[in-house]
Order: C-alpha cells, then sequence, then structure tokens
C-alpha cells in the first residue's frame, strides 16, 4: 500500500522535518486544516509559521525530541492560517532521523481550536457558576450519592461555621446525632431512586460551635446526561432572624390583644364607676344629713352608721376601678421616684414582715417624672403587697430604678411613646413562687386573683395597671413557675419643670355658711341634684337648679342677680360641662366655676390631669367637701 495514499487521507496532517525544523514533507490535510497547499510550507522552517509566544517552546520540544530517538513528545502550539488567524493544533513528535528511510522528525497533527474553546468556555461557565454559588445569600451544599459533600459555598460556612476545607469530602455537618444523619442519609436515598423531593422543609440545625440556627431548606436532583441521579443539591437558607420576628410580632399580638382587652374591660368599668359614684353621692350626704337627727346609741343610727362604711368601702372600691380605667382625675407633680422609695421604704418594710429581705438599688441622677406621688406611693404598696404574698416563707424583694429607653414594644403598643426616646424605669422584683403563662395573660385584669377567698380583691394589679397607664407609662410582668416575678414600669421624664398651681385658699375655722351667693346647680342625675341643692340652700346659698346645659342657660338669663358659681357635672346630655361654662362666662363676667364628676373626663384634662384652671369636686362628695369647695372657690382671688 502506497504510504503516501494514507497519509493524504488521514484527518491529521503528517509532517516530517529536519533536525532544524525545515518542512520537508507536509500531507494534503494541510490544506483542510490551514488553507496552505503542501508545497507553500515545504522548504520553509516550521517555527516561522508559529505564534512567536510558542516559537521557543516548539524549539525546545524539536531539540528533546532529536535527542531521544523514536521517543513521542507532545506539544501544543499556534501556527498560522493562511487567512491570518492562528489556529492551535496540537502535534506529537518522533524523531526517525536514524532511519535512513525518513531522516527526518516526523510530526502527527491534529486541529484542535474548536476543543480549545470549548473547553475555554467551559472554563468560564465554570468559574461563573462558582462566583455565582460562593456570591449566594443561601448555602448551597452539593452532595454526591453516599452522602459526602461535594461543594460548600461561602454562605454555607457563614451560616453553619465550618470551612469549605473542612465540610468538602465529608458527611454533612448539619446534624448533632447519628439518628438525625441516618434520616437524612435515607432522605438523600429516596431522591437518587427519582422519588420527588421533599418539600422546602423548616427546622432547626446546629453550627459547628454547637449553637442552634433556624433554617429553610429546598432539595433537588443532580443529574447525569443520561438523566440518571448522581446526587442532591440542598439549597439552605438562614431564618434566624426571620423567626426571631415572627415570635416578636407574635408577642406584639398577644401585648396588644391583652391591651385592647383591658381597654374595654376599663371602659366599662369607668362607666360603672361614674354611674355609682352619682349614687354613692346620694346615700353619704343624704346619711350625713340624716345622722344629726338620729339619737346617739340607738339601733337605728347604729344601722345607719354600718351603711355609711359600707358606702365607704364602695366608694374605695370605685376608686380602684377609676384608677384601672384610667379616669382617676390626677394631681402630677414632678417627682424623683428614688427619693419616693426612699420616703416610702420604711413603710413598706413594716408591710412585708422581717423574713423578707429587702435590697435597693436605686440608679443616682434620674430625670424627674411628672407623676402623682399618692399614685406612685400607691403603686408601691401594690406591688410590693404583691411580692410579700407570693413569698410566705421569706424571700428576696428587689426595688430598682435605673435610666433606659423606650423599647420597639412601647413603641407598637403606645402611640406617645416613640422608640429610643429616653425613659425612667422601676422594677419590683422577688423570689416567689412566679406565674405560668396563662396567670400572667390575666393578671392586670379587675377581679383576678389567685388567692383564697376573702384573701383579695384582685385589684391591685390592675390599679397599677392604670395609674401607669394613666401617667404615660407602661408596664409588663416577666415571672415563670418557681422563678420569680418581676415587674418593669417605664416613665417617660418630665419635658421640663412644670410651675406648681397656686392652691385654693383654705377657710379656717371649718366651713363657712353662705353668704346669700347665687349658685347655678347643674346635675342631670335628679338624687344627686336635690342632695346639693339641699345642703348648698340649708348653708345660706341662692340655689337655681338645671338638669341640663339649656336649662341652665335659660335659668341664668332669668335670673335676677348675678350667678356668682356655676356648679355643673362635666358629662351632661347635650352641651357638656365645660361649653356651658364657656357660655354663661358671657352672660356673668366674673362667674366662678367649680365642676363636679365621678371620673376624669377628656373635656377637662389631658390623661385624668386637670387642666389650668379647672377645679373638680369629686364624687362622691361629702356635705362638708361640698360647702368647703364652694367656698373655696367663691373667696379665691380674681383670675
Amino acid at each position: 500500500m502506497d504510504f503516501r495514499v494514507l497519509a493524504d487521507h488521514s484527518l491529521d496532517m503528517l509532517t516530517v522535518m529536519d533536525a532544524d525544523g525545515v518542512i520537508l514533507y507536509k500531507s494534503n490535510a494541510v490544506r483542510r486544516e490551514l488553507g496552505y497547499h503542501p508545497c507553500e510550507v515545504v522548504g520553509r522552517n516550521v517555527l516561522d509559521l508559529l505564534h512567536p509566544d510558542d516559537r521557543e517552546r516548539a524549539a525546545a520540544a524539536l531539540a528533546a525530541t532529536a535527542a531521544r530517538p523514536r521517543t513521542l513528545h507532545r506539544v501544543e502550539v499556534r501556527f498560522r492560517h493562511r487567512r491570518g488567524e492562528w489556529v492551535t493544533l496540537e502535534a506529537v513528535l518522533c524523531s526517525r532521523l536514524d532511519d535512513p528511510r525518513v531522516r527526518g522528525i516526523v510530526s502527527t497533527s491534529r486541529n484542535i481550536t474548536d476543543r480549545k474553546r470549548g473547553e475555554e468556555a467551559m472554563r468560564q461557565s465554570r468559574e461563573m457558576l462558582r462566583i455565582i454559588i460562593d456570591a449566594a445569600p443561601v448555602a448551597v451544599v452539593v452532595l454526591e450519592s453516599d452522602a459526602r459533600i461535594r461543594i460548600w459555598n461561602t454562605a454555607a460556612e457563614r451560616i453553619f461555621g465550618w470551612t469549605r476545607e473542612e465540610a468538602i469530602g465529608n458527611t454533612l455537618p448539619l446534624f448533632c446525632d447519628d439518628e438525625s444523619l441516618e434520616e437524612f442519609r435515607a432522605q438523600i436515598g429516596a431522591a437518587l431512586r427519582g422519588e420527588e423531593p421533599e418539600m422546602p422543609s423548616e427546622g432547626p440545625r446546629c453550627r459547628k460551635d454547637g449553637s442552634p440556627v433556624d433554617v429553610r431548606v429546598f432539595t433537588g436532583v443532580l443529574r447525569d446526561a443520561g438523566g440518571h441521579p448522581v446526587g442532591v443539591v440542598r439549597i439552605i437558607e438562614d431564618v434566624s432572624e426571620l423567626k426571631r420576628r415572627e415570635r416578636e410580632l407574635r408577642e406584639s399580638g398577644v401585648h396588644l390583644a391583652q391591651a385592647q382587652k383591658l381597654d374595654s374591660i376599663g371602659r366599662l368599668a369607668g362607666g360603672i364607676a361614674h354611674d355609682f359614684n352619682n349614687l354613692l353621692t346620694v346615700i353619704q350626704g343624704n346619711l350625713q344629713l340624716v345622722l344629726p337627727e338620729v339619737p346617739a346609741g340607738s339601733m337605728i343610727r347604729e344601722d345607719l352608721e354600718e351603711i355609711g362604711r359600707a358606702a365607704g368601702r364602695a366608694a374605695e372600691l370605685t376608686r380602684h376601678l377609676l384608677t384601672f380605667s384610667r379616669k382617676q382625675v390626677l394631681q402630677p407633680r414632678l417627682l424623683d421616684l428614688n427619693a419616693s422609695i426612699a420616703g416610702t421604704e420604711r413603710m413598706l418594710r413594716r408591710l412585708i414582715g422581717e423574713d423578707i429581705h429587702v435590697q435597693t438599688a436605686l440608679h443616682p441622677g434620674l430625670p424627674l417624672v411628672l407623676a402623682d406621688p399618692g399614685q406612685v406611693e400607691q403603686v408601691l404598696v401594690n406591688l410590693v403587697l404583691n411580692a410579700r404574698d407570693a413569698m410566705p416563707h421569706g424571700g428576696e424583694l428587689t426595688l430598682e430604678t435605673r435610666l433606659s429607653t423606650m423599647g420597639p414594644r412601647a413603641a407598637a403598643l403606645y402611640p406617645h411613646a416613640a422608640e429610643g426616646s429616653p425613659a425612667v424605669m422601676l422594677c419590683v422584683s422577688d423570689t416567689g413562687h412566679g406565674m405560668d403563662a396563662e396567670t400572667r395573660s390575666h393578671a392586670f385584669e379587675p377581679f383576678f386573683t389567685t388567692k383564697p377567698v376573702g384573701r383579695g380583691t384582685g385589684l391591685g394589679l390592675a390599679t397599677v395597671y392604670g395609674i401607669v397607664k394613666q401617667s404615660g407609662g407602661y408596664v409588663w410582668i416577666t415571672s415563670a413557675p418557681g422563678q420569680g416575678t418581676r415587674v418593669e414600669i417605664c416613665l417617660p421624664p418630665a419635658p421640663a419643670p412644670a410651675a406648681e398651681p397656686n392652691p385654693l385658699p383654705v377657710a379656717a375655722g371649718g366651713v363657712q355658711p353662705g353668704r346669700g351667693e347665687t349658685v347655678l346647680l347643674v346635675e342631670d342625675e335628679p338624687a344627686v341634684r336635690h342632695f346639693a341643692e339641699r345642703v348648698l340652700e340649708g348653708a345660706g346659698y341662692r340655689v337655681l337648679s338645671a338638669a341640663h346645659a339649656s336649662q341652665a342657660l335659660a335659668r341664668a338669663q332669668e335670673a335676677a342677680a348675678p350667678v356668682a358659681l356655676l356648679l355643673t357635672d362635666v358629662v351632661m346630655p347635650g352641651l357638656s360641662g365645660p361649653v356651658l361654662a364657656e357660655r354663661l362666662a358671657a352672660l356673668h363676667p366674673g362667674l366662678r366655676v367649680l365642676f363636679t364628676s365621678g371620673y376624669a373626663d377628656d373635656a377637662m384634662s389631658h390623661h385624668g390631669a386637670l387642666d389650668e384652671g379647672v377645679v373638680l369636686l369629686e364624687k362622691p362628695f361629702s356635705v362638708e367637701a361640698l360647702l368647703r369647695m364652694v367656698r373655696q372657690v367663691l373667696d379665691a382671688p380674681a383670675p
């Protein structure tokens, strides 16, 4: 068979060169691959046709081939195509210089330009995929069929703590025990058998340091060119922050629902207390009027006095309800919480007994708060008594103050509290038996108590809740069975020193009688109106009575003498008491006003604190209180 026939029909290019690289023979394949006729390259040095960067390497390959006859040498070079472009050739050299039939270096070369381009494209694709996988914010973990890790990206390092070097080649280190790892192997086996991967799953996993991390996992199957499963890819998202926010949201929702429930109960309690105060005013007032007419020591007097004592207890209960419903009238002052605690500490120690150790941790230099001193004292007493009852066999009670900031819980529940604004914190904690979650959810409700029948009214914490809320703050409880209870109260600092109101002058020597002044009495409750009218007329005042504002305006216009004092309820059908006072002031210059009410109302107060210039006689009021306040308002200096 003719050698040239084989050479001309070969897919590879055959070349024979001398030891210096001069081409002695070139097969016909050079036309197809490089565009040259064989006679165009025969006689030329092959190095002249190569890329300048490849010539030194090609010359070294030629020298090595010449030095070792009949040994194969492989080299990659770029050869200039007739069109001027560079074509990559893979050449295999063999020296036959010692063969008298050849006397040359034989080269078999193949055009691998397309293959090199494909390899470069593949390399770039892999590099791009590597960059994308490493830049992904989620962990990308690829596992082979034996559950060994093949890919472990940067996010996986960050989320779980194992480095790429520690993870690759090992089994998935996301579980803390063999049982969990076997379960995971079973999941991989199912995926490799062609079963549908599990839906995105969520659950806790372990970091390298043993700390938990909440993750969401997506699973997919890797297949080869034939479609056969060869591995599993898991996309793992760290949802710890999301879970934390979901828990906070659920907790805020519980707090919000609790606050809304307490507000609803508070509105109901406020309405009941308002009506009940009217009844108590009549009961207690008429008892005061009738008792002097009943002989001392008689059975009837004893019965009436017992009724009076019961009415007093009812009045105290009503005040608790008003405090819880935030309808109690406050008398706020600039207050130093540390001084308040120090001033009541001796009394508090007497209340709790010797088997409970009391300690204080008061932060120096706290800002002042604007609060009612008596109400703050009541908060301290109620909390300390609750702590005492929770420690029947003794324990530790801590009173603490500190400077803090309004947190997201306050900002979410109370619109007036901006997150991050300063706050004054009062904390009362004990080492008692604590409360479970169910008990905590009802702790601030009125009449809810865990004490035996007859041992508590269930109004202690309800009163605390009302006072704190009405003072512009918020309160919450942290407690668990066997771990004691901590009540934290947060109050906003006073914005600026407030001027103390000038007190009304107090009449000396008891209650002074009237001097014939005209009093316009406006009260929509008939029994209260008749009682007040009887007391005022008996004390020497001229009384004009009205059941509502329209009737009062008519009486004032018909009055023969100037009206000296308007004594009016705040909340009435039609016009309210404050609006009525404004209209009457135009008819009777110098008119004095005394309001009566069973609870604080927005028409006369802000968060229950009386507006400047407002004087209020709280219901239920006694005969003496009514006459004293009327006299004081009439005798006060003109505004």
